[in-house]
């Protein structure tokens, strides 16, 4: 197919992502455009900037070089992460329709909203907090869930700020409540991959940073986070049947086709709760350049 007409898109981030102490480049843009004689694709080149170094104009010349418009299959040996999902979103556009069903999404709130959103929350909810290490976190957490009278989980991310002492002490006051199953699972709670060795049996993990880490050394994690425009959408059907693990997709700050693309992901684990919370709305994207041929 011969591309007509290319059009690049700059995301307004709802905050400041700091990269090496430097606030990122607004050239590190998130939407890119192609119209072709016989169809017209847009996809997510570098959601989330800062996740990469490479600016948007970098990025697609690199996807041009690997995706000429003609292709059925996505590219074998290329191990860029932001090409390898802007091709899935390409493949998704051009051998599926729009998919109508909605994933299981997961409820995402901060500590001091999370009694507002325990209320409002549905039962058979599932939501994600952030929860550090410090007594008064602790304390709150637990008053929050003291009178929870429907069913509802919850998925504590740590961001890598506990020491296992700290988790522990916290997992012996957590089941004084009788009541284990609340919690799914602690998202990357530890401060260092080789602290997990030394938890207890019983307190269920999951690896996001830590990834790559788990993928050479696994241990006993009982589920991995994967955000695909960060990682590729290389076969996790692979990681499912080697290790046996529950995958979570999760956004990085997709705009509309990644969204669509995700969703589509997700349907692989169609009985989880994902997280797609975090993504660009339309009327925060703007066309920066547009060429034509």
């Amino acid at each position: 197919m011969k591309l007509i007409e290319k059009t690049y898109y700059q995301a307004l981030l709802p905050f400041v992502q700091k990269v090496g102490g430097n606030d990122v480049a607004t050239k590190n843009g998130v939407l890119y455009r192609g119209i072709y004689q016989e169809k017209e694709f847009s996809c997510d080149l570098s959601p989330f900037p800062g996740f990469s170094q490479t600016s948007l104009e970098e990025c697609t010349r690199a996807f041009e070089d690997v995706f000429q418009g003609n292709r059925n299959e996505l590219p074998k040996n290329h191990h860029n992460p932001h090409i390898d999902f802007a091709c899935y979103q390409i493949l998704d556009q051009v051998r599926h329709s729009p998919t109508t069903i909605e994933p299981y999404i997961n409820l995402v709130t901060t500590l001091s909203s999370l009694k507002q959103v325990i209320n409002s929350a549905n039962e058979n909810s599932c939501i994600k907090v952030k929860l550090g290490p410090s007594e008064e976190e602790q304390s709150f957490f637990l008053e929050a869930i003291k009178e929870i009278n429907k069913e509802l989980s919850f998925r504590i991310d740590g961001n890598c700020r506990w020491s296992v002492k700290t988790l522990e002490n916290f997992w012996q006051k957590f089941k004084s409540f009788n009541n284990e199953g609340l919690i799914d699972y602690f998202e990357e709670p530890l401060e260092d991959f080789q602290s997990y060795q030394k938890l207890s049996q019983d307190i269920p993990y999951a690896h996001e940073e830590y990834l790559s880490d788990y993928l050479k050394h696994p241990n006993r994690a009982c589920a991995i986070v994967i955000k695909p425009s960060q990682l590729g959408t290389w076969s996790w059907t692979q990681v499912l049947n080697n290790y046996g693990l529950r995958v979570i997709i999760s956004s990085a700050y997709e705009t509309w086709p990644g969204l669509i693309a995700l969703k589509r992901l997700c349907l692989m684990s169609p009985n989880e709760f994902h997280g797609l919370g975090a993504y660009i709305n339309n009327e925060e994207i703007k066309p920066i350049k547009t060429i034509k041929f």
